[in-house]
């Protein structure tokens, strides 16, 4: 993710908007109802992270 702040958005890591990079145990890990999704190409290139705040629906 730090990777797509900096080369391709070219803004870098904001603390304020980025928190949940920065500190991803407390964010995602150690939190409930937190999750972090993360696809991955064919390739093995890592794509699309993704965050939910909240309680997550899932599929059965």
């Amino acid at each position: 993710m730090l990777d797509t702040f900096y080369r391709v958005l070219g803004t870098g890591c904001i603390p304020r908007w980025h928190a949940g990079v920065i500190d991803m145990d407390g964010a995602y890990f150690a939190a409930p109802g937190q999750e972090l999704f993360v696809a991955e190409a064919p390739g093995g290139e890592i794509r699309a992270p993704s965050a939910s705040a909240g309680p997550a629906v899932r599929a059965v």
